[in-house]
């Protein structure tokens, strides 16, 4: 319950500060008298939605360090991790891996559930459990792609999401 008020709480901040920044510009742009307390509140907003956007992107890569050490742990091949928060909207980052067999893939899934949820975060949705050829698991702020060396040549995200930033951990 304290995550979705979180969530209310955020996207009632952020509502504010719109409404807030479009009432100043409108208030300039008509060379009206701009409110003291209206300029304040509106930089309260302002600085408030910058340390929460602060603490999400700490907390992400956190989540993203979880995943990489987790499948590190488990022998992932060519772990990458590419920072996609400034080119689309699903999430912060993508954790890429593969393993060399089915059971290995079916390894490095189980132990990124296992360390995630150790560490606190929720998976949201998992694909592609059963064919121990690409699994995607999607934890919100980022999402965690485990292939077996086959697809993942075949699929090439790095190459697709080349647009990212490749984070070192």
């Amino acid at each position: 319950m304290a995550d979705v008020r979180s969530l209310v709480f955020q996207d009632i901040d952020e509502c504010l500060y719109r409404i807030l920044k479009d009432s100043l510009v409108y208030l300039e742009t008509k060379h009206l008298p701009i409110d003291i307390m209206t300029e304040k509140t509106y930089l309260y907003y302002k600085e408030s939605l910058k340390k929460q956007e602060e603490i999400s992107m700490e907390q992400a890569i956190n989540m993203a360090r979880t995943a990489y050490e987790a499948l590190a742990d488990k022998k992932g091949e060519d772990i990458r991790v590419i920072d996609i928060s400034e080119i689309s909207p699903i999430a912060d980052y993508f954790i890429i891996s593969n393993g060399t067999s089915s059971s290995q893939v079916d390894a490095l899934v189980d132990n990124v559930e296992e360390k995630m949820h150790k560490a606190g975060y929720s998976l949201k949705q998992q694909e592609g459990t059963n064919s121990g050829t690409w699994v995607l698991m999607d934890y919100g702020d980022i999402i965690v792609h485990i292939f077996d060396k086959e697809n993942r040549s075949f699929y090439n995200l790095e190459h697709i999401w080349s647009d990212g930033r490749e984070v070192e951990m």
